[in-house]
């Protein structure tokens, strides 16, 4: 790998990075409203109206702002029962094939998502409900954290294949695009 091409790639795990932190924030929120809704609940007063409407944007973000960094970290659920009993060669070309595929998928996704934002943005269209805000605002995360997750499945797709090459077992794959750090 080329020093620009590591370049690039330490840019982008910062990105997916600052991603999966603003999410874990998202998080904390949703944990303090809702505590707070309880507590306001309790003693008898009405708790804020707009808890449960903020708790679903950040549920949708925390969603899109997560998924790369967790691929990069093979977290998604895979069937193991039926890789185990691939050769380890069949099985990097089999996951390099499934990456690419959902790369494609991302890809597709990103591209109706961002032609879907600019259309609400275009037609002002606002979600009115406890607060008002423009719904283009909150659904831009959803062409943001497709296309991150395209290029962490076509990094992943990268790794698997040169694990084939190597003839290691096909799951170091994902190592293999992962930061030192990370390992």
């Amino acid at each position: 790998m080329g020093k620009k091409t590591a370049r690039v790639g330490k840019v982008f795990d910062r990105i997916i990075n600052a991603g999966m932190v603003v999410a874990g924030f998202l998080v904390l929120f949703m944990i303090f409203t809702t505590g707070y809704e309880v507590i306001v609940r309790y003693m008898g007063f009405t708790p804020p109206i707009w808890r449960l409407q903020t708790n679903q944007y950040a549920l949708l973000w925390i969603t899109f702002l997560a998924t790369a960094w967790l691929l990069r970290r093979e977290g998604h659920v895979r069937v193991e029962i039926v890789l185990s009993h691939i050769p380890p060669r069949a099985r990097a070309v089999l996951n390099t094939i499934t990456s690419a595929i959902c790369a494609l998928l991302c890809l597709g996704v990103t591209w109706v998502a961002c032609r879907v934002v600019w259309s609400l943005h275009v037609r002002g269209v606002e979600e009115i409900g406890s607060i008002t805000v423009p719904f283009s605002a909150v659904m831009a995360i959803v062409p943001v954290g497709s296309f991150l997750l395209f290029i962490q499945f076509i990094r992943r797709a990268c790794g698997y294949w040169r694990s084939r090459a190597t003839g290691d077992d096909g799951e170091t794959g994902a190592k293999i695009i992962r930061p030192d750090h990370m390992n």
